[in-house]
């Protein structure tokens, strides 16, 4: 997995948790995610939203691998 890529507790530990700011960018974004083929395995990829409130709202989205531990930011 790329180091610029966070695991999931480090997302946890930033103040994230793991849902979508809205229904309209988790369907686009799922569709994107689940579109890709894992480039290790090439496995099926899901969505996994990341988002953090505050005075701002922060959102990430990501690929991730169902079979194996690839995952990619969206």
């Amino acid at each position: 997995m790329p180091a610029t890529v966070p695991r999931t507790h480090e997302l946890v530990i930033q103040g994230f948790i793991p849902a979508p700011p809205n229904q309209l960018i988790a369907e686009l974004d799922r569709l994107i995610a689940e579109n890709e083929v894992c480039p290790k395995c090439q496995s099926s990829m899901r969505y996994e939203p990341w988002t953090r409130y505050g005075v701002t709202i922060q959102y990430r989205a990501f690929a991730g691998c169902r079979t194996c531990d690839y995952r990619v930011e969206i």
